[in-house]
């Protein structure tokens, strides 16, 4: 392949990043303009608490305007991903996902990496307190974890088929096209899907997790796999958590996570690649 179009290719694996980080200040920044608009006609509003009525109102629909960006974010690159590549290439079937091997795999192995996320941030919250603390502090902010519809809806189905479009369906794809091996490819969707998330401790987690999603999208050749895996994932981290988060954390619960940690990893491992795709190799 021509130089130029390596460094191309490479260019354009770095473009979903900038650009959905881009919509989500550019969405941010228009509701925000839309609720003082809407502030700024309604009677009674003190002009010198304009700005605390914007950002309590702000503050008040987070889990809404989340989910309206998340909504911009699908439509955007739900459109470049059909254009750029599902609608030139034969799209590989996704029985292999939802056989049994393939479903109880992805099952087993998205419930062991939550337990092994799980055990590092535990690690975390006794190594790096402060970091801890603020990383918590914004999952509070975010309303993420909260038990709700409309987070629900957030985390578990709009976060997970906006977030592999982008990087399990185009900078893969892209960074593939520059003819590098699949293993350096998913090593920087997975570092890129980490500086998405914009703090240290969920960048650390999402990395590993991308390797797991890259690998995934290899196996079984289409975006079904790691979607599944990804939304189980969340559920696991939203609804099993809730369930833990009674529970003291002592040497006992480390040591029962981890032995749930290998118990699910390992067999959904050799599941998921008794299911997979021939020649896997092959995106």
């Amino acid at each position: 392949m021509h130089k130029r179009k390596k460094i191309g290719y490479g260019l354009l694996s770095l473009l979903p990043l900038f650009l959905m980080l881009l919509l989500q200040v550019l969405g941010i920044q228009c509701i925000f303009a839309a609720i003082s608009a809407y502030v700024s006609i309604q009677p009674g509003v003190n002009p010198s608490m304009f700005d605390d009525v914007v950002y309590a109102y702000y503050t008040e629909h987070t889990m809404e305007i989340l989910i309206f960006v998340q909504l911009l974010t699908l439509l955007v690159f739900g459109c470049w991903y059909y254009l750029g590549f599902l609608r030139r290439q034969v799209r590989a079937s996704s029985k292999k996902v939802f056989s049994f091997r393939g479903a109880a795999g992805i099952l087993l192995l998205s419930h062991g990496m939550y337990f092994f996320v799980s055990l590092l941030l535990m690690a975390a919250d006794y190594l790096v307190p402060d970091i801890m603390a603020e990383y918590n502090m914004l999952m509070e902010d975010n309303g993420i974890g909260s038990l709700t519809f409309l987070s629900t809806i957030a985390t578990l189905v709009l976060a997970p088929l906006s977030e592999e479009l982008i990087f399990r369906g185009l900078t893969l794809h892209y960074l593939k096209k520059t003819g590098i091996a699949f293993w350096a490819a998913n090593f920087i969707q997975a570092a890129l899907f980490g500086i998405s998330h914009l703090n240290p401790i969920q960048g650390i987690y999402a990395f590993l997790l991308g390797l797991v999603l890259g690998w995934l999208c290899k196996s079984f050749k289409n975006l079904t796999a790691p979607m599944l895996f990804h939304m189980l994932f969340n559920f696991a981290g939203t609804y099993l958590a809730s369930l833990l988060d009674p529970v003291p954390e002592t040497k006992w619960l480390c040591l029962s996570m981890a032995a749930a940690c290998g118990v699910l990893t390992f067999p959904g491992v050799r599941l998921l690649r008794k299911a997979s795709c021939p020649q896997a190799d092959k995106l």
